[in-house]
């Protein structure tokens, strides 16, 4: 029994031995052979076998494929096609569509269209987003560019969406000479539904001033429809809001008119249309139009008209005194010439008014007044003439019909004293003889 261990033993000490002496002579072996010259390396193995769960595997880099920063939403593999011709005549839509579903990479697309011209120092741009509500990635895209014989810049908006395993043009716009190219301006849930909208506008010129029309899409079913009614191109040189979301978390757009840039339209006042969603129409409609506060002494003028025709006479009696009193407000070229005349007018319509009112007393003191203060000779005097043709037809008749008739005809005969002080530009209303008796409804 103990010469067995002994022999055992004696066997394991031979084999080790052996062991070591191979390892030795293969490192001598490898130290004695020159050093191979480095060469390309080799592919990657192909994987014969499936990766065990938990274990990290790497990833393969597709060959001539640039890395994606952000890769399309729309689950096509991704390719390495080159970009469509961007400065072509508006043939986008199909070369966008084929690079796409090629496999392009949207970040390079979309780095080449900030590089063209655009309107308003606006850019082209793309918009990534799930526009039909299957949670899947759309593409909204901008182009511009200008057609031979014009210096305009036109483009056009097209939308991809994403069908399943590629992308298929479900909306475009035509570009024109006469209509500026689409630009987008949100792209996100207007009206409250879980869908996005689209907002964008197109631009029209003319001679002075520019307008914009705006136009809101959703998808709805098949097809992209527009939600916005109504006109907006009808404001000059427009400013476009989106505002809210408000108390039911809804937008409302409010598209402000700032002027129109011609001397011959006269001083211009702002005003602010405003369009809200409506459920009943499935439409944005416009709700309401808000005159900014007069800063022109020819607009608060016009307020207080409208406050008379509307029989609000005190108050329309407070705006007639803002005009004769409140020096801050701006005459226009007209200057101080335009301020006597003005406030003449307005003193004018005191007169009127405290008579509708039953106060004859305070009328006969807005024509005394009216007599100190515009002498003969002032340009407001054909004015003053005025008041006295009212009130002398008043006293002989005491009828305000009969005074308002000689007004008219005092009026008729003698516009330029009467009637063109009070014309400021065709931006603004004008005046005929029929109007210069108190506009009460």
């Amino acid at each position: 029994m103990g010469q067995l261990r002994d022999e055992q033993g004696c066997a394991a000490r031979i084999l080790r031995s052996i062991a070591i002496f191979s390892t030795i002579s293969a490192l001598s072996a490898c130290l004695s052979m020159p050093e191979p010259e480095p060469g390309p390396p080799e592919p990657p193995a192909a994987q014969t076998s499936s990766p065990v769960e938990g274990e990290s595997q790497p990833t393969a880099v597709p060959v001539n494929t640039p890395t994606p920063a952000l890769e399309s939403g729309c689950p096509i593999p991704p390719g390495s096609p080159p970009l469509p011709d961007l400065d072509a005549e508006f043939g986008w839509g199909a070369s966008l569509q084929e690079y796409l579903n090629q496999g392009g990479l949207v970040e390079p697309l979309a780095a080449a269209l900030q590089s063209t011209p655009a309107p308003d120092g606006n850019r082209a741009a793309v918009s990534r987003r799930d526009l039909t509500g299957d949670g899947l990635e759309d593409l909204a895209v901008t182009l511009y560019g200008a057609e031979q014989g014009s210096t305009r810049p036109s483009g056009s908006l097209l939308i991809f969406r994403c069908d399943k395993d590629r992308y298929r043009l479900a909306y475009s716009t035509t570009p024109s000479q006469n209509v500026g190219p689409p630009v987008l301006m949100s792209v996100k849930d207007l009206n409250g539904d879980g869908l996005v909208e689209l907002l964008y506008w197109r631009e029209t010129c003319g001679a002075h001033t520019c307008f914009k029309q705006v136009e809101i899409l959703r998808w709805e079913r098949s097809g992209f429809v527009g939600l916005f009614e109504g006109r907006s191109d009808d404001l000059p040189s427009p400013k476009i809001e989106i505002t809210g979301p408000l108390n039911d978390g809804r937008y409302q757009i409010e598209i402000t008119a700032e002027g129109i840039a011609s001397a011959g339209a006269g001083p211009y006042r702002p005003f602010t249309r405003t369009w809200q969603w409506s459920p009943e129409r499935s439409k944005f409609i416009s709700v309401k139009e808000q005159l900014a506060p007069p800063t022109y002494r020819i607009h608060l003028l016009h307020d207080a008209d409208d406050a008379a025709s509307a029989g609000n006479l005190e108050a329309a009696l407070i705006m007639y005194q803002r005009v004769r009193e409140d020096g801050p407000l701006d005459d226009w070229i007209k200057g101080q010439d335009g301020y006597t005349q003005l406030a003449a007018f307005a003193t004018y319509r005191q007169m009127t008014l405290h008579l509708q009112l039953g106060r004859t007393a305070m009328a006969e003191q807005a024509l005394q007044f009216l007599q100190e203060s515009v002498p003969e000779g002032s340009t407001a005097y054909g004015i003053r003439s005025l008041a006295e043709a009212y009130w002398e037809a008043y006293l002989e008749t005491g009828e305000l019909e009969a005074a308002c008739a000689a007004a008219r005809r005092f009026a008729q005969q003698q516009p330029a004293d009467v009637l063109e002080p009070l014309q400021y530009g065709y931006a603004n209303r004008s005046y005929t003889p029929a109007e210069v008796c108190p506009p009460t409804g």
